[in-house]
């Protein structure tokens, strides 16, 4: 099943899915919804976490890439300067993200989600097209053949919708996130008595959320100096605690072949890396508030701190997604409930 999760989640994310979406899949994933309809929840949650993850790591790295070399005001501000451009956009061009709006009207409907996903998907296909337009431009050194003329134009292209979709993607993520949180709970009330090591896993990711929904609130866009360090500190004690707890129940080699979860010890567990780099950044932002606190008093405030302290939360807040993605490959529907 966990193969098929994988598969599903890919499928509708990645416009390659029209060459190994064949019957006998579609068949698979009927069969599966059919067998046990939470699992279509699960998968579409998954989904979308999936596109929540790219969208704050990948396409967020691209567009500090784009505008740190090439301006991030009206006029396009290369010209002149040396360009050594060596192929850093985002080259998904074969594989766009087209199946956002298939994704978006897919059951279980999940409020206010679906809406800003299909908003948001004609946007998001159209600015990855035009940076992959902009990766062929600069590394054919286009430029030196038409003066930058098309440059210009991708640029405004690129500015413009930029300034449109990025408060949609984060309305998206936020939606998302609070979504996320009864869906959760329910998940973690219906469990027995034999699944404590994913009911330790889905605290811990409410913790996390609930942290996470904080920093989005008030230290999203603003860095550290909006943060009420009281409430911080409460939330990074809850998720420490939760986190000790998970584990503590991992060390029990029993436990862990009682709950079908041999594979957990085995190779790069990617849900407690993602755990330990949650708990490191959470660490790391609560320090920065204790730091904040020690030097109030002195009216210090510089901008490399508080762009580290942005940074620290940009983290956290991935690293929070890549928890969940990886806590949808461990616990599935079919194989640990059973």
């Amino acid at each position: 099943m966990k193969m098929l999760t994988a598969l599903l989640i890919t499928c509708f994310l990645l416009a390659a899915c029209s060459t190994i979406g064949e019957p006998q899949k579609q068949q698979e994933k009927k069969a599966a919804v059919q067998a046990d309809p939470s699992i279509a929840a699960a998968i579409k949650y998954s989904a979308y976490m999936e596109l929540d993850l790219f969208i704050a790591s990948k396409l967020n790295e691209t567009e500090s890439f784009y505008f740190r070399n090439f301006g991030a005001g009206e006029e396009l501000d290369v010209i002149g300067k040396s360009v050594a451009y060596t192929g850093i956009f985002l080259k998904i061009n074969n594989y766009a993200l087209k199946g956002i709006e298939e994704l978006a009207k897919s059951e279980p409907r999940i409020e206010k989600v679906d809406a800003l996903a299909a908003e948001l998907a004609p946007n998001l296909n159209e600015l990855i097209g035009l940076y992959g337009e902009a990766d062929t431009y600069y590394l054919m050194k286009n430029y030196a053949d038409d003066d930058y003329s098309k440059g210009k134009t991708l640029h405004q292209q690129i500015l413009t919708l930029h300034k449109e979709t990025a408060p949609l993607l984060a309305e998206f993520s936020d939606a998302l996130g609070e979504q996320l949180v009864p869906w959760l709970k329910t998940t973690m009330e219906s469990l027995d008595s034999n699944h404590d090591v994913e009911a330790a896993a889905i605290q811990t990711l409410l913790s996390a959320l609930a942290l996470d929904s904080l920093l989005a609130k008030q230290g999203q866009g603003a860095g550290i100096d909006q943060l009420d360090a009281a409430q911080v500190k409460t939330l990074y004690d809850q998720l420490d605690e939760h986190i000790k707890a998970l584990l503590h129940l991992t060390k029990d080699a029993e436990l862990l072949e009682k709950e079908k979860l041999d594979e957990w010890l085995v190779g790069d567990n990617k849900l407690m890396l993602a755990v330990i780099e949650g708990k490191a950044a959470a660490t790391d932002i609560n320090q920065s508030l204790l730091q904040k606190k020690k030097a109030s008093g002195t009216g210090n405030k510089d901008k490399d701190d508080i762009a580290k302290a942005t940074a620290e939360i940009r983290k956290y807040r991935i690293s929070v997604k890549k928890m969940f993605t990886a806590y949808m490959e461990y616990f599935n529907k079919a194989d640990k409930r059973q």
